[in-house]
């Protein structure tokens, strides 16, 4: 295999010997396929280089599954979405978010029966109506109505008292 050049005496350095290496973690003998400037590779692949030293006790913040790589935070993309909803999402607002934020809020987190509270009848469109004025994140705080009875709740007091009356008699 070690050729030697005729013109000068070296070996040629195409031909260069591999020599195995052993694997720290696993202990298989292998032939680094990388070399790096001024070092080789020193485990036999991902899975040995990911499962060494402080890299083996890593966990997924939302499920606590542990991880292999010391880079990520969560095992999935999924946990990620999961754990980055409501509170822990980095433009929540709480107390301080806005009116057409907390109706959206409210219209994904609440599930919609298609039938408005004051007028009894099945409309494709319903909204959800704050009745405290407080909007406050919880379902006894909310009233579904259709886009016409809405606009009364928020313009006409003597409706929003009416609606309010009727729900406390409800409940």
């Amino acid at each position: 295999m070690d050729e030697i050049h005729r013109k000068n005496g070296l070996p040629n350095r195409r031909f260069k010997r591999k020599i195995g290496k052993i694997c720290p973690i696993c202990g298989n003998k292998f032939i680094p396929r990388f070399e790096y400037v001024g070092r080789t590779q020193k485990y036999c692949g991902k899975e040995c280089w990911s499962i060494r030293g402080k890299y083996r006790d890593i966990k997924c913040m939302n499920c606590n599954k542990s991880i292999p790589m010391a880079a990520k935070s969560f095992c999935s993309r999924e946990c990620a979405f999961e754990f980055r909803k409501n509170e822990n999402h980095h433009a929540w607002k709480g107390k301080k978010a806005g009116y057409s934020a907390i109706h959206k809020w409210a219209s994904s987190h609440f599930k919609k029966e298609d039938r408005c509270f004051h007028c009894n009848s099945n409309h494709p469109r319903t909204e959800w109506a704050n009745i405290s004025l407080l909007y406050k994140r919880s379902r006894n705080d909310w009233v579904e109505l259709c886009s016409s009875c809405h606009r009364f709740f928020d313009k006409q007091s003597d409706f929003r008292s009416e609606i309010i009356d009727r729900w406390q008699r409800g409940l």
